[in-house]
């Protein structure tokens, strides 16, 4: 992430969305599946509004990225 220059705030934000979602899943990464993330999605939805959704995907999805390189 630091390669891409976020601020302080963004990068914390986006370690405990991560450490939130692994936690909720209770699963060693390599086990996750992209039901388990559609589900952990459809999960948190009814409790956040859709800028912490969107952040919390984009979060997860920078995560797994970051996991292929």
């Amino acid at each position: 992430m630091l390669e891409r220059r976020y601020s302080d705030n963004t990068v914390e934000s986006y370690i405990r969305d991560v450490r939130m979602f692994l936690i909720s899943l209770g699963k060693d990464v390599d086990d996750i599946s992209k039901g388990d993330i559609e589900d952990y999605i459809l999960e948190i939805l009814p409790t956040l509004d859709s800028s912490s959704i969107n952040r919390k995907i984009a979060s997860i999805k920078s995560f797994f990225k970051y996991l292929c390189n």
